[in-house]
């Protein structure tokens, strides 16, 4: 088993057609299904029922799909940050921040500063608690983080605020609702990010907090797929107000208010270089979108 059949494998799953599969992996339909017999007899199982054209997931498929997401994102997640830290090395300019949270800032400071200096900002999209160890651990020149680390070693600032949403299909059932409650969800799956993400825990927490039973599906770390289970389900998504709404779907509020913070957070033992000082200072005066 390797990364490329994993990859074949879920593209042939979501789009449930080897040829169109195989198109979008740049392979033919013959050397597509040849990978995923292999990748069926090495684990053992079957993962699809051929159905003619279609290629339908077995229960097993099923299942073995939902743990290759997660793998795909995690893999695509650690190349990217491997490549992060080889751009530090090189003496780039980088910092981390979760959850997509620049794009609550109008205008973007990170924008407006490359423009300004000449300067190319290197920008680490990945999940709260991974931003927390980068920042941390000195991987970055200063991070984005949604809530302070040690006080007595960390200087954090806040610079927005954003509320947790439900996330929905226009034709959804819920869609016509103001605000939507813990009792609304019930008998709906409701897709939200993995426990990397600060979201998800603080969502999760309140429910157990108001005894709600939820039918919670943890989903992939990246953006696109979040969207894509909200878009071909009936689930409810849970995300946050500062994201963009994509076409077809709609954001409500929580009943219960949960809110998400971000901060600027600064190593105070740190000696940052000017650029990075900069770029902070014009981050604590940003101002938010919403």
């Amino acid at each position: 088993m390797n990364i490329q059949q994993i990859r074949y494998f879920v593209k042939a799953a979501q789009l449930q057609n080897l040829t169109a599969a195989a198109k979008a992996v740049f392979i033919s339909p013959q050397a597509l299904s040849k990978q995923i017999i292999s990748l069926e007899e090495e684990l053992g199982a079957a993962l699809f029922e051929r159905k003619r054209a279609r290629y339908e997931l077995t229960p097993t498929g099923r299942a073995v799909y939902h743990e290759a997401e997660i793998l795909l994102d995690g893999y695509d997640d650690s190349v990217e940050r491997i490549k992060g830290i080889v751009r530090r090395e090189n003496n780039s300019l980088t910092l981390v921040c979760p959850e997509r949270r620049l794009k609550a800032l109008n205008p973007n400071p990170v924008e407006i500063f490359e423009k300004e200096t000449g300067a190319a900002v290197e920008i680490l999209d990945l999940p709260d608690v991974i931003c927390d160890e980068y920042i941390t651990g000195h991987r970055v020149h200063f991070g984005l983080s949604t809530e302070p680390p040690d006080v007595s070693r960390y200087r954090s600032t806040p610079i927005a605020v954003s509320k947790l949403c439900a996330v929905v299909k226009y034709t959804h059932p819920l869609a016509e609702k103001e605000r939507i409650s813990f009792e609304d969800l019930k008998g709906y799956p409701v897709r939200a990010k993995n426990k990397l993400f600060k979201s998800y825990i603080t969502f999760t927490e309140a429910a157990k907090r108001n005894g709600a039973e939820l039918n919670i599906l943890r989903n992939s770390t990246n953006y696109p797929g979040f969207v894509n289970a909200i878009e071909d389900t009936a689930a409810v998504g849970v995300g946050l107000s500062h994201l963009e709404t994509e076409k077809g779907l709609i954001k409500i509020p929580f009943a219960e208010e949960m809110y998400w913070n971000l901060y600027v957070v600064e190593d105070k033992t740190a000696d940052l270089p000017p650029l990075a000082a900069k770029l902070i200072k014009m981050l604590k005066e940003a101002k938010p979108g919403e």
